[in-house]
């Protein structure tokens, strides 16, 4: 069986280069080639969640524990009607 790090590093490859070909080949907007090479890399998370020690999950939950407030920040401005600098 493979481990974290193939996964990791195989759909990572493969999400850089169909970001990539998405956007020169196909002219999707470097935003939605960004999306979809996140995505493909992403993926290859998928067959470790399930593992004993589940790195993957530690790593997703760390990732969302800073991104979460950042992006509650800007609601929270809006509710007290500060607009952010």
């Amino acid at each position: 069986m493979a481990a974290f790090r193939e996964h990791i590093t195989v759909s990572g490859m493969l999400g850089l280069g169909y970001g990539l070909t998405a956007h020169i080949a196909y002219g999707f907007s470097p935003i939605e080639s960004a999306l979809a090479g996140f995505l493909t890399g992403f993926g290859g998370m998928l067959p470790d969640l399930d593992s004993q020690t589940s790195r993957p999950v530690r790593e997703l939950f760390g990732l969302l524990g800073a991104v979460c407030p950042l992006l509650v920040l800007g609601e929270v401005l809006e509710l007290l009607h500060m607009p952010p600098s």
